[in-house]
């Protein structure tokens, strides 16, 4: 992969792109943490329960 020029319109492009991507996978992994945390409480009291 070619480096781009970081004073390229393109390169500015790809970073704005990464900054979304980033965001939106930031938010995903905060939604799966969130139900894997519920899951494992779930799992938990299931053994206190036992």
């Amino acid at each position: 992969m070619r480096h781009l020029d970081p004073l390229s319109p393109y390169a500015a492009l790809s970073i704005s792109a990464q900054h979304a991507l980033a965001k939106s996978q930031s938010q995903l992994s905060r939604e799966a943490a969130r139900s894997y945390e519920r899951r494992s409480a779930l799992r938990q009291r299931r053994r206190r329960t036992r």
